[in-house]
């Protein structure tokens, strides 16, 4: 997985969410969790806010006009890429 920050123009939403649903973190914001919107958007600049991506392995194109022992040998990378196994 990776991680990559929000900018600040859109954490607004995310910020609002975590402190309406995680009563624990409330006290880390200068808001009140009913508090409007616009009143996040004034904040979000001093908290990050991450989105969790996965990461998937390089896209592997086939040789061209590959022969049989090249495909399976093509197949075989990819298969192992994505831990799946290939007869």
């Amino acid at each position: 997985m990776r991680l990559v920050e929000l900018p600040a123009g859109e954490r607004a939403p995310v910020l609002h969410a975590c402190v309406r649903i995680a009563a624990s973190g409330r006290k880390h914001f200068p808001v009140a969790p009913d508090a409007t919107i616009d009143e996040f958007v004034a904040i979000a600049g001093r908290y990050p806010v991450f989105r969790i991506d996965p990461v998937y392995p390089p896209a592997v194109a086939p040789p061209p006009r590959a022969s049989s022992r090249a495909m399976h040998a093509w197949i075989s990378l990819i298969s192992s890429a994505i831990g799946r196994t290939c007869s």
